[in-house]
């Protein structure tokens, strides 16, 4: 009951209804627990079991730091949706970590639970957001959860892994990322782009004016960038004066010499940058 901190990753031949159960027990008697980590590998968690799990981590009333990793393969929406509900109730968190491997089909409902327990999340100082599998988000997801980082006005660093975009970005990406890049309070933001065409519209909306904003990760993966992107890029970064870290992971295309070296030259006026981690292919 004293544990102030904890790393627990559960396997398949690990978890069963009594293991959960014993779980939760455990998460009912500690009245100290400050920050777990909680990775459930299982592909089988049972609509009950995942309901025990949320109730269980909604009695942490001392946690402020979670990261949870979870994989939904055969549940109902509506329990998925229920898990989320329950989690409304960790409104003290100040640090969330969220993967969710997602192996069955859901709909706007599940990215409404989510965007509606992040908006309990009013004091967050670090936001990861990883969803990998079969779940899509819409336009009025993505929206959802930029109308939810929105009010945290908290908010120091943010890490999304972009889900994937196969098509021409929307309206609710572009929010959710010109959300991020106009937050007053966000002084680091890690973006992972996965298969967004168009990368230039995309950059015009997120490259914005930020005056405190001091680091910047952007990997493009299975994306190739062309002279255009190169140059919002460069222009981009002309409008971050206090960027103090960047990493750039860029695979390229058919791009001429005078957009790198125009890249190249900007990088090196950026006047407080110190560090810097540039990875070009092609």
């Amino acid at each position: 009951p004293y544990l102030t901190s904890l790393n627990l990753t559960l396997y398949p031949d690990q978890i069963d209804t009594t293991s959960i159960d014993e779980l939760c027990l455990f998460f009912q008697s500690s009245n100290k627990l400050d920050r777990l980590s909680l990775d459930v590998k299982e592909k089988r968690i049972f609509d009950p079991d995942l309901h025990k799990l949320s109730t269980g981590l909604a009695k942490l009333s001392t946690l402020t730091s979670l990261e949870l990793a979870i994989t939904i393969f055969q549940n109902t929406e509506a329990s998925v949706v229920g898990f989320f509900n329950v989690l409304s109730g960790l409104s003290q968190l100040l640090s969330l970590s969220l993967q969710l491997r997602v192996w069955t089909d859901l709909t706007d409902a599940t990215t409404d639970a989510i965007a509606a327990f992040l908006h309990r999340l009013a004091s967050l100082n670090h936001i990861r957001l990883y969803f990998e599998g079969y779940h899509k988000i819409t336009s009025a997801g993505y929206i959802a959860i930029a109308q939810s980082i929105e009010q945290m006005s908290n908010l120091k660093s943010a890490k999304f892994d972009l889900f994937e975009k196969r098509d021409i970005p929307d309206e609710g990406y572009l929010r959710l990322v010109h959300t991020l890049f106009n937050s007053r309070s966000l002084l680091s933001l890690s973006l992972e782009i996965t298969r967004c065409v168009l990368v230039d519209r995309l950059l015009v909306r997120l490259l914005q004016p930020n005056k405190q904003l001091t680091r910047l990760s952007l990997e493009f993966i299975s994306v190739t960038c062309v002279d255009a992107d190169l140059v919002a890029i460069a222009n981009g970064l002309l409008l971050l004066p206090a960027l103090t870290g960047l990493t750039l992971t860029i695979k390229s295309g058919s791009v001429t010499k005078m957009s790198v070296l125009r890249l190249c030259d900007v990088l090196f006026t950026v006047p407080n940058l110190s560090q810097l981690h540039l990875s070009l292919e092609g």
